[in-house]
């Protein structure tokens, strides 16, 4: 069933003719940014990284609370990986 929903550029999320905006924030799982970060061109990032156990928005909630599911495109790293997300929204 086709509900007419999409999304458009930041956070605005168009449901038939109603559009809202939202404003979140995602996460990368830890292991997998750490492998990432290991490459060029990141390794020469000199900024600390705040961890999500550092971090004060990120309550350990996984998919729940913001976390993607991340799927790698190849055997390295360096072939990138996808992110998946479900939402669900309540209008009112």
């Amino acid at each position: 069933m086709d509900h007419g929903l999409g999304a458009g550029g930041q956070g605005l999320v168009v449901a038939g003719e109603a559009a809202m905006h939202r404003t979140g924030q995602l996460f990368f799982d830890e292991t997998i940014t750490a492998r990432v970060g290991a490459l060029s061109p990141y390794s020469t990032n000199t900024v600390t990284r705040t961890t999500l156990a550092q971090d004060s928005i990120y309550d350990d909630g996984g998919a729940a609370s913001g976390l993607l599911t991340l799927t790698a495109l190849g055997s390295s790293p360096s072939a990138g990986h996808a992110g998946t997300l479900t939402l669900g929204i309540e209008q009112s």
